[in-house]
């Protein structure tokens, strides 16, 4: 699997020791420095509503049943310790319901839920600010069909990959300024296209940006809540310009190198990573992201996947 490295110096290719250097969207490469590597801990976040009709976008209690099963197994395949942090819903319905076993339980303080209303994705920035140890988060829709290589967990800071033209960054900012909200200077002052970086999955050795980054983004959310509230629809999706966009334009301040799984993605395009493919052909991992919950056949193919590779649990989940 190749891995790809980004940051102001530079951004390379790497794949049995060779290194192909190309510049985009002003990035240039480096060469990845060697660092003792520390086994990782697994961690996953889970927020759940008392009552949430839409069952985290995947339209039925089952699809988001078997999603997070089959995400957790294979988690727990790679990584031998996997924790997670929730609220007391997510608790219930993960270890409860689903009978997962996490090694670790953080429950998010009340105070976080409170700014969870109209940004719900401060709680994946507060797992990530509790981590005291190396880690990897993935998301619950996140399927790590194989384990990422030596090269990519070893970085400061990995990711899924950098998003290039994606227009919902450039339309949040724009609305975002022109609504008032306090935004970081550089943020305002851009006149560049959005660039973010897809945080599927996301982790590293670089404690100290997490635990700051937290910070930063708490801080946002604080002095803008009544214009989040004012107009939570204009802004709905605020919360993945503060979670891809500002994270990606605080790592590229701090010239942080960022190692991702793939190449850039232009205008959304994630065909990709969100189909499955069977025998020889079986991605590296599948990312069923956004409206990609809604396709029948990605559906059908997660299942299938969870029967396969743990049928009692998938039994489990269809007989009730």
């Amino acid at each position: 699997m190749p891995i790809y490295l980004y940051s102001k110096k530079g951004s390379a290719k790497i794949k049995d020791d060779i290194r192909v250097f190309f510049a985009i969207s002003g990035l240039q490469f480096v060469f990845h420095i060697n660092r003792k590597f520390k086994k990782m801990v697994g961690v996953q976040t889970f927020w759940l509503k008392e009552v949430d009709e839409s069952w985290q976008f995947w339209r039925s209690k089952q699809n988001l049943m078997v999603s997070c099963s089959l995400s957790y197994y294979l988690l727990k395949k790679h990584f031998k310790t996997v924790n997670l942090v929730c609220n007391e819903f997510g608790k219930d319905f993960m270890t409860k319901e689903l009978g997962l076993q996490f090694d670790q339980i953080d429950i998010i303080p009340f105070e976080e839920t409170e700014l969870n209303e109209f940004v719900w994705s401060i709680f994946k920035l507060y797992s990530y600010s509790i981590q005291n140890k190396p880690f990897v988060h993935i998301d619950t829709d996140f399927f790590m069909f194989q384990k990422p290589p030596k090269e990519y967990l070893e970085a400061e800071v990995f990711a899924q990959n950098i998003e290039i033209n994606h227009p919902i960054y450039d339309t949040i900012r724009t609305k975002a300024i022109a609504l008032g909200l306090k935004l970081p200077e550089h943020i305002i002052a851009s006149q560049k296209p959005a660039v973010a970086l897809n945080v599927g999955i996301v982790g590293g050795h670089n404690l100290k940006f997490f635990k700051e980054f937290y910070i930063l983004a708490k801080k946002i959310l604080e002095e803008n809540s009544t214009l989040l509230e004012r107009h939570a629809e204009e802004l709905y999706f605020f919360y993945l310009f503060l979670e891809q966009h500002i994270l990606f334009e605080a790592l590229n301040k701090q010239e942080i190198e960022i190692r991702t799984l793939i190449k850039p993605s232009f205008k959304v395009a994630y065909d990709h990573i969100t189909s499955f493919k069977s025998g020889e052909n079986k991605r590296p991992f599948v990312h069923l992201m956004g409206n990609f919950k809604e396709n029948p056949e990605s559906i059908h193919l997660m299942h299938q996947e969870l029967k396969n590779l743990w049928p009692l649990q998938y039994d489990f989940i269809i007989g009730n």
